[in-house]
């Protein structure tokens, strides 16, 4: 097997879980982790030293490297446009972390960039990689809770954003956007999103709704926020599909799956470290998966675009998701500055 070199650009934050899995991805003969880079030296040398490769201030001596072959971006977003096309000009293939930019126009510029290259690209979209949400596809797919009509999902946490950061709907609603994509198997048409505290060009929106409808009658409700309290309640992330027969609902954090017969049913809630705390009544809930091992959905993810490059084809989550899933936060924004629903319009991708 072709060892890919790999560099990982920004460890400051979600960049150092990138090199710690990479590291360890090492044993399987798949990669080698070559280099890290961070605009603060400091936080480079610091997470190089712990994996004993080499550190960089700045993108281009990474880029630069011949083996090197493959880079995670992971910087804040509205540098992405800029990091993911001196990546593709240095020949590389790149996953980026979501959302693939801070709007869809320079999302698509770097579609366009790694198609010109012939180069491999893909979208930090996490929550595909849950064996959980793939186990709730299957469980719709398979038509165990009827004709699956309505989905509520909630993604609470606690988080400060930057001025740079693209709001909590493109940054945090956009994994849930894209869950429902896969789970439904469609678009949808239109959004209505409303935020309590808004957005300016400074602070970006930190708490928001968003209704979506689809042209085959399925709806959507999404609510996101970065500011929950401290506590054991800190970290919520659920999804619940309902059904013509039934309702399922999906725990990400545990990745466990629960079938629900009847609507009067449970208060769960999921504790900060990952364990499922909640009241059920047995009748009512059938538990349809939990599973054996708990596997990191981020280590799937890096080991999926790594097998893309290398086979090659596309990663499991596609470009199209990746700037639908945009196409769609994007929408919302705009829905909240107007106060109406806005229909969406896609882009030929």
């Amino acid at each position: 097997m072709v060892r890919l070199g790999v560099g990982v650009i920004g460890v400051g934050g979600w960049g150092k879980h990138h090199a710690r899995v990479y590291k360890d991805l090492e044993r399987t003969g798949i990669c080698k982790l070559i280099a890290v880079s961070d605009l603060d030296a400091e936080t480079a040398k610091r997470i190089a030293s712990i994996h004993k490769v080499e550190a960089y201030a700045d993108n281009q001596g990474l880029l630069s490297r011949r083996d090197i072959q493959v880079v995670s971006i992971c910087t804040p977003t509205a540098t992405h446009q800029e990091v993911a096309l001196e990546a593709t000009d240095a020949g590389k293939h790149l996953l980026v972390e979501k959302p693939l930019a801070d709007t869809v126009e320079k999302a698509l510029s770097i579609v366009r960039a790694a198609t010109r290259r012939r180069l491999r690209l893909s979208i930090g979209l996490i929550e595909r990689y849950n064996q959980g949400l793939v186990k709730l596809k299957e469980t719709i797919d398979a038509g165990r809770i009827g004709e699956a009509r309505l989905a509520t999902a909630q993604r609470i946490s606690r988080w400060t954003p930057r001025p740079e950061d693209a709001g909590v709907i493109a940054e945090s609603a956009i994994h849930d956007i894209d869950a429902i994509r896969y789970l439904f198997g469609e678009d949808p048409s239109s959004v209505y999103a409303s935020s309590p505290n808004g957005m300016t060009k400074q602070v970006p929106e930190t708490e928001a709704i968003l209704d979506l409808t689809f042209e085959s009658g399925r709806i959507a409700h999404i609510a996101a926020s970065w500011l929950s309290s401290a506590g054991e309640q800190r970290k919520i992330r659920q999804l619940q599909v309902v059904g013509s027969r039934g309702t399922a609902i999906l725990f990400y954090l545990p990745q466990i799956v629960w079938k629900v017969e009847t609507p009067d049913i449970l208060s769960p809630f999921v504790s900060t470290r990952g364990r499922p705390r909640y009241s059920k009544n047995p009748k009512q809930c059938v538990s349809v998966y939990s599973p054996e091992k708990w596997r990191e959905p981020l280590r799937e993810e890096l080991a999926d675009f790594l097998r893309s490059v290398l086979e090659p084809r596309e990663s499991s989550v596609t470009v199209l998701d990746g700037v639908r899933a945009l196409e769609v936060a994007e929408a919302a924004r705009k829905s909240m500055e107007r106060g109406s629903p806005v229909r969406i319009d896609y882009n030929q991708v």
